[in-house]
């Protein structure tokens, strides 16, 4: 719908920041760090995944030892850590270069029609079009947390200075992303353990949505499409999932997609919505039944009560603004309202799908178990 109605071409961002986990997942940090800055170069929205590869290839330069025990007190164990200055500096110069390689035509070539700007100022064009300060804490009516509070009666987004926004976006984006990032560099800290562990790719891809929702719920300048970037790399884990996530992360890219709703009204993606979520909804029954059926799994067990909660409270109000929508006409005094709920519901859903998000991440992190070694120092 994106990609192929809303002309987005995050294909090719995407593609490379999933190759980027997968090397991650491998141990192969330097082919990491190259695939993600292509990424990041490709398309600036890829930032949204930055907290989290930073956070598990960190992790990755660290070392834990196996336990020492001491001969006196044979009951005494410690674990000696260390600091990989090699890794680290290899990751950080590879970036580097990558970045200077791309971005070096920008700087160097100069516009025909302007044959008086400096390379500082070139550069200086580029990052304002990267990162637009001036445009707004956020990009028309998204489901985000700025926008919602600056919906009367709260208006909290009219009390800050415009000068602050900034910052303020950026700690609030930074506290989202914090509980995730500390699971990811412990997870990389881990991953040398066993470093081709299916379940390692598994929660480094959930940990990049938990950030990449963060960005979405608490940066500033968010675009609605941007909820594109956390549903991607949960897709992922989605599709061999048949456990009691699976409904979970199911509504959240029924949810996701709904979402967009008014931005593929203006497309006049309405048909494409429509069949889009029936053809996905279709695959995921089959797919489901299909793995089961593989794995040789015993019968299927009926809906928890949870899982018959969560279909609730996600269906009945989609259900409820699509009917709303076809039957109520908006009043003249306010005629963005079904806009402005759809924003505020889907705020709400995704406020839920973050904190859904840490607590899956947190319970396979935890429930994984892993063996210690000694780290390589040389990547």
């Amino acid at each position: 719908l994106m990609d192929h109605g809303h002309f987005q071409y995050n294909a090719v961002s995407l593609g490379l920041s999933l190759w980027a986990f997968y090397a991650c997942a491998q141990g192969h940090g330097i082919k990491a760090s190259v695939l993600f800055s292509c990424a990041l170069s490709f398309k600036q929205m890829t930032l949204y995944y930055a907290p989290a590869i930073f956070a598990f290839l960190l992790g990755t330069c660290f070392s834990v030892a196996k336990p020492m025990t001491f001969p006196q007190q044979p009951e005494r164990q410690s674990a000696i850590s260390s600091f990989s200055w090699t890794r680290f500096w290899s990751y950080g110069a590879t970036v580097v270069v990558v970045f200077v390689i791309l971005w070096w035509p920008f700087v160097v070539l100069k516009d025909t029609n302007d044959d008086e700007s400096s390379y500082k100022s070139r550069l200086v064009h580029v990052l304002r079009r990267i990162f637009p300060l001036q445009r707004g804490i956020f990009e028309d009516k998204v489901a985000n947390l700025w926008f919602v509070s600056s919906i009367k009666p709260l208006r909290l987004v009219q009390r800050i200075p415009n000068s602050l926004q900034p910052m303020a976006a950026l700690v609030l984006t930074l506290t989202l992303c914090l509980p995730a990032c500390i699971v990811l560099f412990q997870l990389g800290r881990r991953q040398g353990s066993l470093p081709n562990n299916d379940n390692t790719l598994s929660i480094l891809l959930l940990g990049a949505s938990c950030t990449a929702l963060s960005f979405f719920l608490g940066s500033f300048h968010v675009h609605e499409k941007s909820i594109l970037m956390a549903l991607s790399p949960v897709s992922v884990v989605l599709a061999n999932q048949t456990d009691k996530y699976a409904t979970f992360l199911d509504l959240f890219a029924i949810v996701a997609t709904w979402s967009l709703w008014p931005l593929l009204v203006l497309d006049r993606l309405q048909v494409a919505y429509i069949c889009t979520i029936l053809i996905y909804v279709c695959w995921r029954k089959i797919n489901h039944i299909a793995i089961q059926a593989f794995q040789l799994c015993e019968k299927s067990k009926s809906r928890t009560w949870m899982e018959t909660v969560l279909l609730l409270a996600t269906g009945v109000p989609i259900f409820l603004l699509h009917g709303a929508q076809l039957i109520v006409k908006a009043p003249p005094s306010l005629p963005d309202l079904f806009p402005v709920l759809w924003s505020v519901v889907g705020c709400g859903f995704f406020v839920f799908a973050w904190s859904g998000l840490v607590w899956q991440l947190y319970e396979q992190f935890y429930a994984s178990s892993f063996t210690t070694k000694v780290y390589d120092k040389s990547d």
